[in-house]
């Protein structure tokens, strides 16, 4: 059998949702060389298509549509490669000859080629068409192939195949839902049974006759009818390949194929009853798909086929890929006996029936399998009145007009069928409108920022809108009769968009208004008026019934004034919170990119611990919980929560504070001073609102300093002069040495002030203390034993405090170094070196 060829086989350069341009075999030299840049350019294309393979999608159809070859995906859709300028060529062989664009090429296909699925009559090699010979293999024609080629079947999957100038192959596999199939299973591997009813078709010549005239279809001149009896329960993996769009049939031990027989699937949604079949679903349960046989010899070869002698069959999609060999089937005599009409799968009681407009109803028969044929009729008049359209191939009627409100709302639908054993009968129903109109009217999602519930209900912005003019224009010619009907609507709130799942909760929270152009709320008939419906929120009760984030879908309802269904619409919607991030600002003056440099303040402070007011670093910032990171790792295996910790909750007394490990004993400097420590500000909710994932946490570095510590303290001059006779030593005092702060800000490093206690102190809160070292004591001492010497007052004016130098007698004139230590209120030492040069004359 050969290869299902697209059009037999298709030159061209590709181009997937853009323009491309078949070649004709004429001037290959002048055509290939523009194609060469044609396929170069498409390369995204081809790129495009190996991606959605690569991401799981299959093609479920391959098809040429004018000029155009359309790839359609499962999830994807539909690829268009774009076909214009010239037709294209077709090559393919009739009567053992190729023939290209309709002419022969004097090239012959042996009779005796093996061509098979799996090897064509056709195909390319080295970059040129080649054909299958007697003994197997292909004999090039000397004709370039350069283009795309597609190739393949539903059963197998399709093949693309780019061939440049210079014959270099792209191949593009495309596979299908049969050729993805990788596992199957019929009845969990147990013995299977599939039984067949063979009906003797027995129709008159005048319903025949009669019946093809009404339909426009032929009939069967068989002599039997085969259907199946059972459905036959199958997994299929992948899951999620659709297998309802594949036909499936039975081979043997011998790559025997059951002939006529083909299996469809139909999915079960049901719950796996028994163990081994707990996949999770990739569920199905098979049906043999109706035939006839010709006479009673196609009758006794299928028998034969199904004898004991040939073993059991194996149920396969793509003969690579097969079940178990575990089905046997035997076929019994019939009589047709199609039972009650069905209307949307519903028994008709009392020959009536009340359906809706706008939608397409099926009419079917109890026992499918029994039927051959059926088709619908109604008189002319109702056909005008009511819009009546039939589908006789799908067995469906649709209202599209309803009548005025005077004319009686039903017609009579008559059901023609035709059973597998040729008996013609009718059935006429009678058929009544419903009130309901099928509105087809397609809201976008709304999307509801969430603020906090308004006490003034007038002034709350918690609510979301849908226009009722996407719904009017939507009712068409239905618009008056809407009018006039509707009395009321309502709505209910579900998570699916088919309206199946309603939400848990009597009350969802969310309350349905219709209002007019300013707003004002209307009721009873006056909704035919509105401009809008309001959908207000209240948090406290809808945050209990919704999730943030996750698309809902209002279904509103509207009722007559007999309080029946008069139609609907579903808004789809959704609610967000902002993010804790969005609800702090930083204080620039604080933040360096992520990171807020704390240097710490003296009124922070409740026990001298070196700590910083986090409100410090936000403008706004709400009262949420804090953390320290417990994860990163900062210095060595120390993260922000071993070296600090913060308060439990935000707020305006919140700190951060340095714990005392590794502490450097020179400094007092702890081994998380001026890291970038990590702090996580999280809450649970937003007005009762739960976050989603990542919206509820907040992450900032802060950086603890000493404004002390991150400055200096320098001489004044280059060095300090001291005399070395100086009996009373010298008084190292403001006049010779200063402070500056981080931000160069200067400040006295002796104490500069006497309280009403007459004790000293320094104008600098920040300062603790101040003592002065020398590494050796052979040219100065440092009295009062290093520390400096406090301020005083004579009751009129302040002697600034010092450090009392005490040079030695030295021969000559030498430098020396004083090293200056200043403690701040947090216990860190400062130690900063000052040049002391003693004078000898």
């Amino acid at each position: 059998m050969n290869k299902k060829f697209l059009s037999a086989i298709l030159f061209g350069a590709l181009m997937v949702s853009s323009t491309g341009t078949f070649v004709s075999c004429k001037d290959y030299d002048d055509d290939i060389k523009d194609l060469q840049g044609q396929i170069d350019a498409n390369k995204a294309g081809i790129e495009e298509l190996k991606k959605l393979i690569g991401e799981g999608d299959y093609v479920t159809n391959v098809a040429k549509d004018g000029d155009n070859i359309v790839v359609s995906f499962k999830n994807a859709g539909n690829k268009t490669i774009e076909l214009k300028d010239e037709v294209g060529s077709i090559c393919k062989v009739e009567n053992g000859e190729l023939y290209i664009d309709n002419k022969a090429t004097g090239i012959k296909v042996s009779a005796d080629a093996p061509v098979t699925e799996f090897k064509p009559a056709v195909k390319v090699e080295d970059g040129k068409w080649a054909v299958l010979q007697e003994d197997g293999t292909y004999k090039t024609t000397g004709i370039p192939a350069s283009g795309v080629t597609v190739a393949g079947s539903q059963t197998e999957g399709f093949i693309l195949t780019f061939i440049n100038a210079e014959g270099e192959e792209t191949v593009i596999e495309l596979p299908t839902a049969a050729s993805r199939i990788t596992s199957l299973s019929v009845s969990n591997g147990e013995e299977t049974t599939v039984n067949l009813k063979k009906y003797t078709f027995n129709i008159t010549d005048a319903n025949k006759k009669a019946w093809e005239k009404a339909t426009g279809k032929t009939v069967t001149s068989a002599k039997y009818i085969v259907a199946g009896e059972d459905k036959v329960p199958v997994r299929v993996n992948p899951v999620d390949v659709d297998a309802t769009a594949i036909e499936f049939v039975a081979i043997n031990g011998k790559n025997e194929v059951l002939p006529n027989v083909t299996f469809v699937a139909n999915e079960d949604k049901n719950y796996a009853t028994e163990v081994r079949a707990a996949y999770g679903n990739g569920l199905y349960h098979m049906t043999v798909k109706q035939f006839t046989l010709a006479d009673d010899k196609a009758s006794n070869a299928l028998g034969e086929a199904m004898a004991v002698g040939k073993g059991y069959y194996a149920l396969t999609a793509n003969k690579v890929y097969r079940a178990e060999y575990n089905m046997k089937f035997q076929i019994e005599a019939a009589t047709a006996a199609i039972g009650d009409i069905l209307v949307d799968d519903k028994e008709v009681e009392n020959e009536a029936v009340t359906v809706d407009a706008g939608k397409a109803h099926s009419v079917t028969v109890e026992n499918e399998e029994d039927l051959y044929d059926l088709y619908l009729s109604a008189s002319q008049e109702d056909i005008k009145l009511f819009g009546l359209e039939f589908d006789n191939e799908k067995g469906t009627f649709t209202i599209t007009k309803t009548p005025d409100v005077v004319t009686a709302a039903d017609f009579d639908l008559t059901v023609h069928t035709l059973d597998n054993s040729g008996e013609v009968t009718e059935k006429t129903i009678t058929v009544t409108l419903s009130d309901v109109i099928v509105t087809d009217a397609d809201y976008a999602t709304r999307t509801l920022a969430i603020v906090a519930n308004n006490a003034d209900a007038s002034k709350d912005k918690n609510f979301f809108t849908a226009d009722m003019a996407t719904m009017t224009k939507a009712l068409g010619n239905e618009l008056d009769a809407w009018k006039r009907k509707v009395q009321t609507g309502s709505a209910k709130f579900y998570s699916d968009a088919e309206c199946k799942t309603a939400v848990e909760g009597d009350d969802a929270g969310v309350a349905l208004t219709f209002v007019d152009a300013e707003g004002k709320s209307l009721t009873g008939n006056a909704i035919k008026s509105a401009v809008d419906m309001k959908f207000a929120v209240t948090n406290a009760t809808a945050s209990k019934v919704f999730k943030v984030n996750t698309v809902y879908y209002a279904k509103v309802t509207f009722i007559t004034t007999g309080n029946s269904e008069l139609n609907s619409v579903v808004v789809p919607f959704k609610f967000t919170v902002p993010t804790l991030a969005s609800m702090f600002a930083k204080e620039m003056a604080v933040f360096k990119g992520d990171v807020a440099y704390a240097y710490m303040n003296v009124e922070d402070q409740t026990s001298g611990e070196a700590a910083y007011s986090l409100k410090r670093a936000f403008a706004k910032y709400p009262e949420v919980s804090l953390d320290m990171d417990d994860k990163t790792a900062i210095v060595g295996d120390y993260t922000s929560a071993d070296l600090a910790e913060v308060s439990t909750t935000f707020d305006g007394e919140a700190k951060i504070t340095l714990k005392a490990v590794d502490t450097d004993e020179a400094t007092n400097i702890p081994a998380g001073y001026a890291k970038e420590l990590i702090v996580i500000a999280s809450d649970e909710d937003y007005e009762g609102w739960a976050y989603g994932e990542g919206e509820g946490e907040y992450v900032f570095k802060v950086k603890v300093m000493s404004p002390i510590f991150e400055g200096t303290v320098t001489s004044i001059e280059s060095a300090v002069e001291i005399p070395a006779t100086s009996v009373d030593g010298y008084k190292l005092g403001n006049k010779d040495i200063q402070g500056t702060t981080y931000n160069k800000v200067a400040y006295k490093v002796l104490q500069d002030a006497v309280n009403e206690k007459g004790e000293g102190y320094w104008k600098r809160p920040e300062i603790a203390s101040v003592t002065a070292a020398v590494a050796s004591d052979r040219v100065i001492k440092i009295g009062n034993d290093g520390e400096a010497v406090d301020a005083t007052s004579d009751g009129k004016t302040v002697v600034e405090g010092y450090i009392q130098v005490l040079p030695q007698n030295i021969a000559t004139t030498t430098e020396e170094t004083i090293n200056v230590s200043v403690t701040d209120t947090w216990g860190f030492v400062k130690v900063n070196p000052i040049k002391v040069k003693v004078t000898v004359e």
